[in-house]
């Protein structure tokens, strides 16, 4: 039996397959010309790492490099990744960096035009998922009953990204938010 959440995304998605040709890289990569350089050429211990952490783990390797795959999950910003990475690539450096969302090549948005509560349908699941990881909450806050908006306090996790029952959240790169 599907739950609410289950009901309205398969209403929503039917026939509706977001393209997102933008790859979601590691977190805490604070230098990109080291991980085009470098991550090619490693046993790509971040996986091993994630896939210890998580259930399944969300860093995958599509033959080339190594991405984040938020349709499985969000990030739990553990750190692992980063802590397992033979070359530097990726580096926790301050607990600072942790609460900046850890430096990601995305950001999170709403795409207005397929959000349900945008269409006057009374929908918080963004909102009920939204529990940052780092203590940090009300990262999507609603303007009256129907409209969610992604404020200066999300961390980048996507947790809500696979709970939307609309795919209504996605990605963008990040400066073009």
């Amino acid at each position: 039996m599907l739950n609410r959440r289950e009901f309205f995304h398969s209403l929503l998605s039917y026939g509706k397959q977001k393209e997102e040709k933008l790859f979601v890289l590691p977190p805490y990569n604070f230098d990109r010309s080291l991980f085009y350089k470098s991550c090619q050429e490693c046993q790509k211990d971040c996986i091993e790492a994630c896939n210890r952490v998580c259930k399944e783990g969300i860093i995958k390797n599509n033959g080339e490099y190594v991405y984040v795959d938020f349709g499985i999950d969000g990030c739990k910003l553990c750190g692992e990744c980063a802590i397992a990475c033979p070359n530097g690539v990726l580096e926790v450096k301050e607990e600072e960096d942790w609460k900046n969302g850890a430096n990601w090549n995305v950001a999170i948005v709403i795409e207005e035009d397929l959000c349900i509560a945008h269409q006057k349908t009374m929908c918080y699941t963004c909102k009920d998922i939204c529990q940052s990881v780092l203590g940090i909450s009300n990262a999507i806050e609603f303007i009256g009953l129907f409209y969610p908006k992604i404020n200066q306090k999300c961390i980048g996790c996507g947790m809500c990204i696979k709970s939307c029952p609309s795919n209504a959240i996605g990605i963008v790169e990040r400066g073009n938010v």
